[in-house]
């Protein structure tokens, strides 16, 4: 699996608000209530309060959850904290980005998977089990 996917978009850059309006509309993820630029997918409504409340009260630290950030040059998708229901939805996400742009994919060591991605799909950067 990998742990960080960072999306590049091939040309341009990416309509910041249209991504974040698909997150902001699930009940199961969280724009840090803090203000930065990251998501949290939660993966459950009951766990968006309190995952609001951790990250006021421990500001230097996110819940574990599924990390998404999002700038009009890249956008980062930390997962290596995300159970099977959370990479779920990370895989939902990042697969429609990639379908919808066309963008670059690396990892976090830089490896380049734009290739291996679009002749074997999405799921080449998730668990085998994840179904």
């Amino acid at each position: 699996m990998i742990y960080s996917i960072f999306l590049h978009p091939s040309e341009g850059t990416f309509e910041v608000e249209r991504f974040r309006k698909w997150l902001e509309k699930r009940d199961d993820t969280l724009h840090d209530p803090l203000g930065s630029d990251t998501y949290m997918i939660l993966g459950s409504l009951e766990l968006v309060e309190f995952a609001r409340d951790r990250r006021v009260e421990q500001p230097t630290q996110f819940p574990l959850s599924v990390l998404v950030t999002i700038k009009a040059e890249e956008i980062n998708v930390f997962q290596e904290y995300g159970d099977d229901l959370k990479l779920r939805i990370a895989r939902e996400f990042v697969k429609m980005i990639i379908d919808e742009t066309g963008c670059k994919v690396l990892d976090e060591f830089g490896t380049d998977w734009t290739e291996r991605v679009r002749q074997e799909g999405v799921g080449v950067l998730y668990p085998d089990t994840l179904t």
